[in-house]
């Protein structure tokens, strides 16, 4: 790699950890960046988020092993109680609901007299003109009524996806009892006096309908009765978890059972609700990444709930007849002919499924905590926060030598200064002075299964896609610069960037490489270059937000004392302010990724800004990842400052 520079420098490489445990004092009372070439670059440490081996989701999100949070079954719960609210039978209570608009036609209580859950009202007629059946079979010309009235038709076959056999109570159907006539596969209601049948249907819902309906379709009485919920609030909650983990949710299939036997079956794929429930949590446990859900994952949500919970046949279109004449048949049965149809009047009764499913998904987040809230934060499950941890490194251990500072797990348990694979989010460098960087190669290595590498031997068929990023944030313009970014592919095997035979592909076998911020970043970073075109960062506050972030590197020792590599990590849970100091990033909507997706986590600015606040330098990683077919591939990596200047 050639480049040249209008000014002299002086790099500074790391020690390796043999070296650093023999440095006089080691990183004690004695120790001095300034005695060594080798450690010039003068930094309190390195801070370091990443995401660990394993997370108490319980724990982080406020609850504990004997009173778990369930806050997505709570979340699935309140989805489908609203929904619920809004769609089932009569909904004349749910005009006090945000959720949908109430269509005025000639009689503006008609449309809400049924439940479009399990059925659709899809024709209103005006009954005008009666005809009789004679004893041969022909018909008695048509006779105008002396009272009109109106009739509401319902398909009893076009209810939604998640539905249920509504015969299936013991008592006879309350709401056949009311749809008197059946024709064409559609069942009939005479409305003689509309505010008279209201109240029937009003008492019947008051008295029996509501706890009957809650008890088949929500299964617990309330949000915090978790173990009592029905099959469909499971399934749901299934596929919250599905997206939590960005991955889709198998196809849910529920069938409507014969009367007199459960009303509902949901199966999910080739398992029961249970079952794909208990994967689909165990899998979370393991490979989750945060507590909550973010935008992107609520946007697909909503429309797995339209497809899937009420599906593409659910309408509320309905015809509507200016004339409609009865027809008495021999045994008295009536059916009805429509002879005009009123297209002014035909329409939509007004419930708005889109709107409907945007605003409770959006809307029951505020029901469902998963922390504290704040001056930053509601505290609630759109509150989304990172379960990852954080460490630090004291003094210049991040800074490497070599393919040594990266051994093996057990060889690197031998010695306090190795550094650790993990999945590495973000690194700060904590800058003790004000400091000119021009440049850094940050070192990357992948050892697939931590048993250690060979030198000069890779193996190509085991790699991981990393996008690493240079992030300089200035507390003068409260402004956070992305000034370099670079997409890498890091082989199984050794750290060896002077290699004559490095695998295609990889960039300087192991080192990404950035330097001549003018150039590679954001046109305001300018300002902060000096006449040699030198970024100059500000010292970082290790105590920023009264110590917040520190672990026991700091705490304890100061940076400069024992421990040198954190003993006890410091857990971002909801209850802790440390969540407030870290963004969750995933991908945005123009990223392409060619099918691989990304969650992350990098310093949070606005904890940074004004008088309290300071500078920092944050290099980021995004490990791109295909969870749809190798969910439990093993992320670690290792990564350090191999030479910086």
């Amino acid at each position: 790699m050639i480049f040249c520079m209008s000014f002299v420098f002086v790099g500074c490489a790391g020690m390796s950890p043999e070296e650093l445990e023999d440095f006089e004092g080691g990183l004690g009372e004695d120790y001095d960046p300034e005695d060594s070439e080798s450690l010039a670059f003068d930094m309190y440490g390195a801070k370091v988020l990443y995401r660990p081996d394993s997370y108490d989701y319980d724990a982080g999100s406020g609850g504990s092993a004997e009173n778990p949070t369930h806050y997505y079954g709570k979340y699935a719960w309140y989805i489908l109680n609203d929904l619920y609210g809004i769609y089932g039978i009569p909904n004349i209570k749910s005009e006090e609901s945000p959720y949908y608009t109430r269509l005025d036609f000639n009689d503006a209580n008609l449309p809400y007299l049924y439940d479009s859950i399990r059925y659709q009202v899809d024709t209103v007629g005006e009954v005008s003109k009666t005809r009789t059946q004679n004893d041969d079979g022909s018909w008695s010309e048509a006779v105008t009524l002396g009272e009109t009235y109106v009739i509401v038709g319902a398909d009893y076959t076009n209810g939604w996806n998640w539905s249920f056999n509504y015969d299936w109570v013991t008592l006879e159907s309350l709401m056949q009892q009311a749809f008197q006539y059946k024709q064409d596969g559609s069942l009939y209601t005479k409305i003689n006096n509309s505010e008279v049948f209201q109240v029937m249907i009003e008492s019947i819902y008051d008295s029996v309908y509501d706890a009957l309906y809650k008890q088949i379709y929500l299964g617990a009485p309330d949000q915090n009765s978790y173990n009592q919920n029905s099959d469909f609030v499971k399934a749901l909650e299934y596929a919250i978890y599905r997206y939590a983990l960005d991955l889709e949710p198998a196809e849910v299939i529920v069938t409507k059972n014969a009367s007199g036997e459960q009303p509902y079956s949901v199966s999910i794929g080739s398992q029961t609700v249970d079952e794909a429930l208990a994967s689909v949590k165990e899998l979370f446990e393991k490979v989750g990444s945060y507590v909550g859900l973010t935008p992107r994952q609520m946007s697909k949500l909503k429309t797995w709930v339209r497809d899937n919970v009420i599906g593409y046949k659910a309408k509320d279109d309905f015809n509507y007849y200016s004339e409609v004449i009865e027809l008495v048949h021999n045994d008295d049965t009536i059916t009805y002919e429509f002879v005009t149809k009123d297209d002014s009047k035909s329409g939509n009764l007004g419930r708005n499924y889109d709107e409907a499913v945007n605003n409770i998904i959006d809307g029951v987040c505020q029901n469902v905590q998963i922390g504290s809230a704040d001056e930053d934060g509601s505290g609630t499950i759109d509150d989304n926060f990172l379960a990852s941890e954080i460490m630090e490194y004291a003094g210049n251990t991040f800074l490497i030598a070599g393919d040594e500072n990266f051994p093996s797990v057990a060889e690197g348990g031998e010695n306090k200064y190795y550094i650790k694979p993990l999945e590495y989010q973000s690194v700060v460098l904590m800058l003790k002075d004000e400091t000119p960087i021009d440049g850094m190669y940050i070192a990357l290595k992948y050892d697939a299964d931590g048993d250690g590498t060979e030198e000069g031997v890779w193996n190509e068929e085991k790699y991981l896609d990393i996008i690493v990023e240079m992030n300089y944030y200035s507390n003068a313009d409260n402004k956070l610069y992305t000034i370099a970014s670079q997409q890498t592919r890091v082989y199984d095997g050794p750290f060896d960037p002077y290699h004559e035979n490095p695998p295609d592909m990889y960039e300087d076998a192991g080192n990404v490489y950035f330097y001549d911020w003018a150039a590679c970043g954001d046109e305001g970073i300018l300002k902060h270059l000096d006449k040699e075109e030198r970024l100059i960062a500000g010292e970082f506050k290790t105590d920023i937000g009264d110590g917040v972030l520190m672990t026991d590197v700091g705490k304890v020792g100061g940076y400069a004392l024992p421990p040198i590599i954190s003993n006890n990590p410091l857990i971002l849970v909801g209850t802790s302010e440390a969540r407030r100091y870290y963004q969750l990033l995933e991908p945005g909507e123009d990223e392409d990724l060619d099918g691989k997706t990304y969650v992350t986590g990098r310093l949070n600015p606005k904890k940074f800004a004004g008088s309290d606040g300071c500078d920092y330098v944050e290099i980021t990683y995004k490990v791109l990842k295909n969870h749809q077919s190798d969910t439990s591939k093993n992320y670690k990596f290792y990564t350090g400052i191999s030479f910086i200047y």
